[in-house]
């Protein structure tokens, strides 16, 4: 009951508070273009978050409160995606109730010290490369929501895991934008920034699912 509760509340604040319509219209701009932004996004708001709020309680009713959380994540996890791969912007009213959530659960699991280490070494890795790479080339390498977002994916993978999940990401990360430079300049454009935040959450998925 209490998790349900925690997933309920976690994604109500996301939904509630977070940037919800700007991530839908990257998606409906790539669907449908500017007519499909202008006639659907209110609705899609709408019927979108109310889907999100309502399906952990439900999920939780019927499964029970893991079953809940899991329903968050996902939900979490896909506004954190969408909004990175299409605006490079990982928002605190996202990542910081994924994390909430996370320590949550291992709390109430009775793997606390596992849940509070892993987001620690997740966040506090990312925060010391934010710190190096400001000091000693004066360059924002890492954004404040990359840091936030490692710290909840820490939370429930555990240290050991979230450090796969970083190191793995990087490498990908790296792979992907060395290809889309070379297709840029083959093109006479550039594209900004570098999603590094949907590699954590793609690798997050894929490993929490197995």
């Amino acid at each position: 009951m209490i998790l349900t509760l925690a997933a309920t509340l976690a994604i109500g604040i996301a939904v509630t508070f977070g940037p919800l319509r700007l991530g839908l219209r990257a998606g409906l701009r790539l669907w449908g273009g500017k007519a499909a932004v202008t006639r659907w996004q209110g609705a899609a708001t709408q019927g979108f978050g109310l889907g999100l709020v309502a399906a952990p309680p439900v999920i939780g009713a019927a499964l029970g409160g893991q079953a809940a959380v899991i329903a968050a994540v996902l939900g979490l996890s896909v506004l954190l995606f969408v909004q990175d791969i299409f605006w490079r912007w990982l928002p605190l009213e996202w990542s910081v109730p994924l994390l909430a959530l996370g320590l949550v659960a291992g709390f109430l699991g009775d793997h606390s010290a596992e849940t509070f280490a892993g987001a620690v070494v997740g966040g506090g890795f990312l925060a010391v490369l934010q710190a190096l790479f400001r000091h000693l080339r004066g360059v924002e390498a890492l954004g404040t929501g990359d840091i936030w977002l490692a710290a909840g994916v820490g939370a429930f993978t555990g240290p050991t895991t979230i450090a796969w999940v970083l190191a793995l990401a990087a490498l990908s990360a790296l792979a992907v934008e060395m290809l889309r430079k070379t297709a840029a300049k083959a093109r006479g454009r550039n594209r900004w920034g570098v999603a590094f935040g949907s590699h954590i959450i793609a690798l997050f998925l894929i490993i929490w699912a197995f």
